[in-house]
């Protein structure tokens, strides 16, 4: 048997939220985490060694408190960091490939606190290495050197009886800490869905379900390198992280605190009708969805803590979209009133620019008579898209610095209306504008930024507060 020997030392450790692992081929990537129903937090933070005092990857790390469970795997070095929730009595376990499960108990770990350990493997203990230290003690001579077990840099009489003890499992050892005795469940298995964006749209569209073991314990391997999001629920409990980044190495996010879940509500109406039933309602990206009452009323409920973009379509009418909805745990979020267009088209062209060949980024907008304007930018093709726009009379709008606007009125109808080409021309008409700005109580008025609003047309004042653009 081994025996765990666990040191405090002074082990300094930079640590990250989302840990690297272990570089390995692209697809072959792994996500692991710990997912508890827990709120408060410790560090535990160290190095797993073997024998002869190399760090030894890749090694497993296993924090046991009661029916609660935690587990780390070391990273090339053999260092580890974990946050499990505090505990006043830990068990902690190694194991490694070509090694034997070893564990000590009584660690106590408050909240907040750093806890910095040196774990180590040692080499087998058999009978003979109690035969060797009485050989020592009785000046024969062994044909080897055994170890000095007790630490107290001899060998004796203390060293064989410490290797009998080990041998009959009543010292060290993993005996009454077997991985099978301190495995209690926690709760049920909890339900993880992995998520990616492969579009680059904004909204994930690519998904992988995985589900914990007993203890919250997950891994999720085969994936490539991207930036995943992770959800995970439990019977009212539930977490999501975002922007989970896999560049070349697998990820180990620690422990993950699961919240009492929230909700999204609210009301969405259909223009000109008085049934407002079977609007959909859902967070794009997710399975997070409802649909609405004949009164328009809805409600999300089981929606992690987060922030999340909101949708609201039906067929025949216009899409709503709302940004930044916020969800705290355990509360409700309730949107308001919102209303979808009864009839709605598309509005597309291209604005090209005079003397360019790469037309992107001309600011194109649509504004009706009252409300608010949709706005967006051209492609490098100068391509631009409008969609879910109410029918109507609309002013469309295509500006760039340097060169002369165009403004065009345009008549929305229902289905796809096509835009001719526009091509704005450089700006050859210039002018200069002076002018003298002043600061009170100060005679030298140098160093004052003038400039045009939304242009790159500006100016510094002279000592006079003179200025010239």
């Amino acid at each position: 048997m081994r025996k765990l020997s666990i040191l405090l030392s002074l082990f300094s450790f930079l640590f990250f939220f989302a840990l690297p692992s272990a570089r390995a081929a692209d697809g072959q990537y792994k996500i692991t985490a710990n997912i508890i129903d827990m709120a408060k937090v410790c560090y535990i933070t160290g190095i797993v060694k073997d024998a002869a005092g190399n760090g030894v990857y890749p090694a497993e790390v296993t924090f046991t408190c009661g029916s609660m469970q935690t587990k780390v795997s070391t990273l090339p070095g053999g260092l580890f960091i974990d946050n499990p929730p505090p505990c006043s009595d830990y068990t902690i376990t190694i194991t490694a490939p070509g090694q034997k499960s070893t564990s000590r108990s009584g660690f106590a770990v408050a909240e907040d606190e750093f806890l910095p350990l040196a774990l180590s493997f040692l080499p087998d203990i058999s009978l003979k290495d109690a035969i060797q230290a009485l050989q020592v003690l009785t000046r024969m001579s062994p044909d080897a050197i055994p170890l000095d077990q007790t630490g107290d840099d001899k060998i004796g009489l203390e060293d064989a009886i410490y290797t009998l003890q080990v041998i009959g499992d009543r010292r060290g050892g993993s005996g009454p800490h077997s991985l099978s005795i301190m495995r209690v469940t926690l709760s049920e298995s909890k339900t993880v869905k992995i998520s990616k964006d492969k579009d680059g749209d904004g909204v994930d569209d690519w998904f992988k379900d995985a589900v914990t073991d007993e203890f919250g314990h997950l891994e999720v391997g085969g994936l490539e390198n991207g930036t995943y999001s992770l959800t995970a629920i439990s019977d009212e409990k539930a977490v999501r992280i975002e922007n989970i980044k896999i560049v070349g190495r697998s990820v180990h996010l620690k422990t993950i605190r699961m919240k009492p879940v929230g909700s999204i509500s609210g009301q969405a109406l259909l223009e000109g009708a008085s049934d407002h039933s079977e609007i959909h309602v859902f967070i794009p990206g997710t399975s997070f969805a409802a649909y609405t009452d004949s009164e328009g009323s809805f409600t999300i409920s089981n929606v992690p803590e987060g922030t999340y973009d909101l949708k609201a379509s039906k067929e025949n009418y216009g899409t709503i979209s709302l940004s930044e909805v916020a969800v705290e745990s355990g509360k409700d979020s309730n949107i308001g009133s919102v209303e979808l267009a009864s009839t709605v088209g598309s509005v597309s062209g291209t604005v090209t620019l005079e003397g360019t060949s790469n037309y992107a980024g001309i600011l194109v907008w649509l504004r009706a008579s009252a409300g608010t304007a949709d706005v967006t930018t051209t492609s490098e093709a100068g391509e631009y898209t409008f969609v879910d726009i109410p029918v109507g009379t609309y002013d469309l709008v295509a500006a760039m610095p340097g060169y002369i606007a165009e403004k065009w009125a345009v008549t929305i109808s229902p289905g796809q209306n096509e835009q001719e080409l526009k091509v704005l021309k450089i700006n050859s008409a210039t002018g200069k504008l002076t002018g003298t700005v002043t600061l009170d109580n100060i005679d030298d008025y140098t160093g004052i930024l003038v400039g045009l609003a939304g242009t790159q047309y500006m100016a510094v004042t002279g000592s006079s507060g003179a200025y010239t653009i």
